[in-house]
């Protein structure tokens, strides 16, 4: 009985703090950053984000619903979920996409997540070409627009493996060295399979040719993306 007295007292307590006057006179306080509430603009943060920025006891502001803002949120590094310049954006703009929901809000929110179907898990470009680095990081959103397959974000239709050929009449004529060189391992397996004995994996041991191999270079990179979040503008009313 005592405890339930103390937890009354505790609560009448708490709401006796609670100004209701301590609010925001802006609607969009918490797309400012942190520091938007600090040092210099302290005084402009008491006029117009009391309530966000904690510079009195207010009413509980219901955190934002468990969705992302935008739509290109997989775009931006996942550095940015934690980086502390950018917590009122994250929370605001991205709040699912960097995992910033509850527990429960996420299971929820997960298990509403539409996988695609095998029919639509397709690659918009030759992903092999970009190697399995571009599926991650700072990439993943690009890999997901175009090598969703290539990178596992889905399941394809099962397919049979190509046929051992080649593509090309004449690989005889690049001689053996190319079926060895490094830079060329892509561009054997699409063209000169056979000839190179690579069907299947085949030898991947590339010793430097001979002599010069008049085979098209393949790009090695994905784009650039950005890394990091929008920068906001604070300025002194």
């Amino acid at each position: 009985m005592l405890s339930l007295v103390v937890a009354a007292a505790v609560v009448a307590f708490a709401n006796a703090q609670i100004d209701p006057t301590c609010v925001d006179k802006l609607p969009n306080c918490d797309v400012f950053p942190e520091d938007s509430c600090k040092g210099n603009y302290v005084a402009w943060a008491k006029e117009n984000c009391n309530n966000t920025c904690k510079l009195c006891i207010g009413p509980t502001k219901p955190p934002p619903p468990c969705a992302d803002v935008l739509s290109d949120c997989d775009k931006y590094d996942k550095s940015t979920c934690t980086d502390p310049t950018f917590d009122q954006w994250a929370q605001n703009k991205c709040r699912y996409y960097c995992r910033l929901c509850s527990a429960a809000e996420l299971a929820m929110k997960d298990s509403q997540t539409t996988p695609i179907p095998a029919t639509q898990c397709k690659d918009k470009l030759n992903c092999k070409m970009y190697g399995k680095d571009s599926c991650q990081g700072q990439y993943a959103g690009w890999a997901k627009a175009n090598c969703m397959e290539y990178c596992g974000f889905c399941a394809g239709v099962p397919t049979p493996p190509p046929a051992c050929i080649d593509k090309v009449p004449n690989c005889a004529a690049y001689g053996k060295d190319v079926c060895t060189d490094p830079d060329y391992v892509l561009w054997v397996d699409d063209h000169c399979a056979k000839s190179c004995n690579t069907c299947g994996g085949g030898s991947k041991i590339r010793p430097v040719p001979s002599r010069p191999v008049q085979a098209p270079s393949l790009p090695v990179q994905a784009p650039s993306l950005p890394a990091q979040g929008p920068s906001l503008p604070v300025q002194d009313c």
